[in-house]
């Protein structure tokens, strides 16, 4: 039912991020604060009734940028990503030296964090909690799959 009601849940969702480029435009280098996307969005919708109101922007890094800054989300993302970067090097580099399981155990990690990390460019799971802990147990098992540096020389 969720996937039959895509479609029209898609043109809603441009034109909050319509809304939300607006805030960023307006705020660009300190953002509005963590955490005040819901209350300060409530001056930018332009498409929904005064008595509803976004709690999310519905893509982590939009709200980000909104409640950092520039400056702030595109560290905070550049550390997500650079990090997810990383491991692929590091796994690519001791691909013919780790056990088959490790490496399939460490592919499916990065396959897992590359999933959650594209998905929060057009939906909000870093907002849940659930989602961020377990983003982060997923990427502690990953790298702990991977030989560290005194392993490797």
């Amino acid at each position: 039912a969720r996937f039959d009601r895509l479609e029209g849940d898609m043109p809603g969702r441009f034109r909050l991020w319509r809304d939300t480029w607006r805030m960023m435009q307006d705020h660009p280098w300190t953002g509005v604060g963590l955490g005040n996307f819901r209350e300060v969005f409530r001056l930018y919708q332009t498409h929904l009734p005064e008595t509803h109101f976004a709690r999310h922007a519905h893509s982590d890094y939009l709200q980000w940028v909104v409640e950092l800054g520039w400056p702030a989300a595109v560290l905070g993302i550049g550390l997500l990503w650079g990090y997810w970067w990383r491991q692929v090097v590091r796994l690519w580099r001791a691909r013919h030296n780790l056990a088959p399981e490790r490496r399939m155990l460490a592919a499916g990690c990065l396959a897992g964090m590359a999933g959650f990390l594209l998905h929060s460019w057009v939906d909000f799971p870093m907002q849940m909690a659930a989602n961020a802990m377990t983003f982060s147990a997923v990427a502690v098992v990953g790298r702990n799959c991977l030989p560290s540096r005194t392993e490797t020389t």
